[in-house]
């Protein structure tokens, strides 16, 4: 265990996976008109089923502690096409 927490204190706090879901579902009820750059990149991506904004298996913070995440990225596109 590290001092920062590995990879489950990474995906509860510092990029929990729930805010993202949240975030896919404000862009739904959003009227498009009024995105902003952020929203308008990611709404896009979800339209062609690019989950290229979303992190997969590796980030800053556990690539310094030496390790990556064992998450699959197949796993992530099926559970956000779900929401999307």
């Amino acid at each position: 265990h590290s001092a920062t927490g590995g990879f489950t204190h990474h995906t509860t706090v510092d990029h929990d996976v729930w805010q993202y879901l949240y975030f896919v579902h404000h862009l739904r009820r959003k009227d498009p008109n009024e995105y902003n750059g952020q929203e308008s990149y990611v709404a896009d991506c979800l339209a062609r089923h690019d989950l290229s904004f979303f992190p997969q298996e590796m980030c800053l913070a556990l690539e310094n502690e030496g390790r990556g995440s064992s998450a699959s990225g197949a796993a992530t596109l099926d559970a956000t096409n779900r929401f999307a």
